[in-house]
């Protein structure tokens, strides 16, 4: 590498890493002749793959890969086509019939829905339990456990099993 300080071909690497998931390399680099530091970085050219393909009687090779392409690209549509298409259904569903997990009671609080599932299992629920019941992720679960554990509202079993205080 040159180096941008005196523009001499003699250098070190000092340090290297991975960057960009691995797709490049940053270095670290200092200069032999000046003792300038600079940094560069590396990566490889995208090659995209090299494809052969056998010509049919009266068919070019191009006009065969577009019509393969297009096949494939139809085929793969009208898969994911359907898929969206149940998926929209079974969401449909779950609305008309008011299970929708990730449906909000109107004036209820997200505190009080995990209460309230709390206090439906007398023996107590998981977290798991609660993220199907409520909808709602991790974080915000976990924020209001640890609120109601704090105000005596729940007391925890055991590792991520929690019982409603009477």
């Amino acid at each position: 590498m040159e180096c941008p300080h005196c523009g001499t071909m003699s250098d070190e690497v000092i340090d290297s890493r991975p960057i960009k998931e691995g797709a490049a390399i940053r270095r670290r680099r200092r200069c032999l002749a000046c003792e300038g530091r600079f940094t560069t970085y590396e990566s490889t050219e995208e090659q995209l793959p090299f494809v052969l393909m056998k010509k049919g009687p009266g068919q070019t090779g191009v006009m065969m890969h577009m019509k393969s392409v297009l096949t494939f690209t139809t085929r793969t549509l009208d898969a994911v086509s359907r898929e969206l298409g149940s998926l929209v259904e079974r969401v449909e569903r779950q609305e008309a019939t008011g299970n929708s997990p990730s449906r909000k009671s109107e004036g209820v609080s997200a505190t009080d829905q995990v209460l309230r599932t709390i206090k439906r299992h007398k023996n107590g629920v998981s977290i798991a339990g609660l993220k199907a019941k409520t909808g709602y992720d991790d974080s915000k679960i976990g924020n209001i456990l640890y609120r109601a554990h704090k105000e005596g509202r729940v007391k925890r079993l055991r590792r991520g099993f929690y019982v409603a205080m009477k």
